[in-house]
């Protein structure tokens, strides 16, 4: 519960097992991109090796295995199309972390008494 927006009748802190998994997406993105980094030239020449993320492999570091551990979750929330890809719950946004973060975080509905507690002085 504390885990939760305040809207939702939490605290406002980020769940860092949550945030952890938005992190590793985030990395995902780079690879699928192809961003023009150095992490990234190095995990295609040692790591991908002309294979795509949706084939390699789960050996490697600790974190490339939690990197790929994120497959399911990540093409479930994808649209990969010639033109690119698109992250499905913001198709017309450019993608950031807090839309992952939206998408992953676990929700709970909306409490009506947040206002009268997290009121604005």
């Amino acid at each position: 519960m504390v885990a939760l927006p305040k809207k939702e009748g939490g605290v406002g802190f980020k769940d860092l097992y949550s945030w952890n998994q938005v992190c590793l997406v985030r990395h995902m993105w780079a690879v699928l991109n192809d961003q023009q980094t150095l992490w990234i030239a190095w995990l295609k020449d040692y790591r991908l090796r002309n294979l795509d993320i949706w084939e390699v492999e789960t050996k490697g570091s600790w974190l490339w295995n939690k990197v790929l551990q994120m497959r399911d979750k990540v093409k479930s929330a994808l649209q990969v199309t010639d033109d690119g890809i698109t992250w499905l719950s913001n198709p017309m946004s450019r993608f950031t972390i807090q839309v992952v973060w939206d998408t992953i975080r676990p929700k709970q509905p909306i409490v009506p008494w947040h206002e009268l507690v997290w009121r604005k002085h």
